[in-house]
């Protein structure tokens, strides 16, 4: 943590080991950032700690292949808080065995744009996250659109809320 990200940045995850940011102490994003997980393991973006700022769109791509958890975690911890101040596209289109995006896992997320995410994932089990846990309230102040087309075998969800709360203050299109 305690990163300044002057321009856009894109971080791409193609291997075996995990990729963090923002453990403990704030990340600044001045432009737009770009997740990418086609690996066999994990992203972690504003992980803990609390003021993480995104000022442009936030873009994350689940295309994980592989036999194990492959996951993007976003304000993962119960201290986390991160601010979007542009839109959010979070995608799945991968093949991994456990494909998962958490977007506010236990901490708070501010989006300040719109919200898209589209389920697309073709493993076992895809499934995307907002406002997975108790601790997690995530506030859209844009539009949000879900769409869940995906043909994993066995499970295949997009939880809105799981145990967290959501305050939609645009339009939501299901």
């Amino acid at each position: 943590g305690g990163n300044t990200f002057v321009g856009n940045l894109t971080l791409v995850n193609s291997g075996s080991r995990y990729i963090m940011t923002g453990n403990g102490t704030f990340d600044t994003f001045q432009a737009n950032v770009n997740l990418i997980n086609s690996g066999t393991s994990n992203i972690y973006l504003a992980h803990n700690g609390a003021g993480h700022i995104i000022s442009g769109d936030l873009t994350a791509t689940n295309s994980a292949i592989g036999t194990g958890a492959c996951q993007i975690l976003i304000a993962n911890s119960n201290t986390a808080t991160l601010t979007v101040n542009g839109n959010t596209t979070i995608n799945h289109d991968g093949s991994a065995t456990t494909l998962r995006t958490y977007f506010g896992d236990q901490g708070d997320i501010s989006q300040v744009g719109n919200l898209s995410i589209t389920n697309a994932g073709t493993g076992t089990t895809s499934d995307i996250r907002v406002a997975n846990n108790a601790n997690s309230l995530i506030t859209i102040t844009g539009n949000t659109s879900v769409v869940n087309s995906n043909t994993a075998t066995t499970t295949n969800r997009i939880y809105l809320g799981n145990q967290g709360d959501i305050i939609f203050n645009g339009t939501l299109d299901i």
